[in-house]
């Protein structure tokens, strides 16, 4: 699915919300392909590098009706 909109996951300010989050898989993914990104372009700049990085995790957005699922989405995230 991301595929089809490869060039929002190349863009680090492109935000994503998933209204059904369940464990992530969706939104580890983006931010895994956004960070990607980040270490390419700005691996060299430190400063960069941690500004870049801050903006790709506070673009994507999850949402769940079960807490354990939003619990299970944070700590995945966490992980990347």
């Amino acid at each position: 699915m991301l595929n089809f909109v490869k060039h929002e996951t190349e863009r680090i300010e492109s935000r994503f919300l998933e209204p059904a989050c369940g464990n992530g898989n969706f939104l580890a993914e983006v931010l895994r392909r956004k960070l990607a990104v980040v270490n390419g372009r700005y691996s060299k700049n430190q400063v960069e590098w941690e500004r870049y990085s801050i903006m790709a995790v506070s673009s994507i957005y999850g949402v769940d009706i079960l807490e354990g699922n939003a619990q299970e989405c944070r700590d995945r995230l966490l992980s990347i």
